[in-house]
């Protein structure tokens, strides 16, 4: 799951119309790195949580056909005239949302740029307590 339902307030004025997630770095979103991170080491379905200037974020990736991923978006708030009120759930709020707490998911915040030495750094051990930063 990307974390992409914040509203970037650390980071403004870049975020007062555009969500952190869609901040441009060297010619394109930060997520889409991400993204294209998570499909080079055959990530293929992909969950996004949403609020903050949602339509930014699903406008430009989409279903994510373009990375040969399939993305899809949770909404983290109240739904009123085709808009999101954003209603904050937390990060592990969030993720139960989708999986009921049941499943073992990987969670990244939508903005971070960084890059993985192996794919040795994409496995995942389930664990009862969640420990992050």
């Amino acid at each position: 799951m990307i974390l992409a339902a914040g509203q970037g307030t650390r980071v403004r004025p870049l975020t007062k119309d555009l969500p952190k997630p869609m901040v441009p770095i060297l010619g394109k979103p930060v997520m889409e790195y991400l993204i294209e991170h998570l499909a080079r080491y055959d990530v293929r379905e992909i969950m996004v949580n949403v609020a903050y200037h949602h339509r930014r974020i699903e406008e430009y990736f989409g279903d994510g056909h373009r990375w040969g991923v399939a993305i899809g978006y949770s909404y983290e708030g109240a739904y009123d005239h085709g808009e999101i009120l954003p209603k904050p759930m937390g990060s592990a709020g969030g993720m139960k949302r989708i999986t009921g707490g049941s499943r073992t998911i990987a969670a990244s915040s939508g903005s971070p740029v960084w890059r993985a030495a192996s794919s040795s750094s994409m496995t995942f051990t389930p664990t009862r307590r969640s420990r992050g930063s």
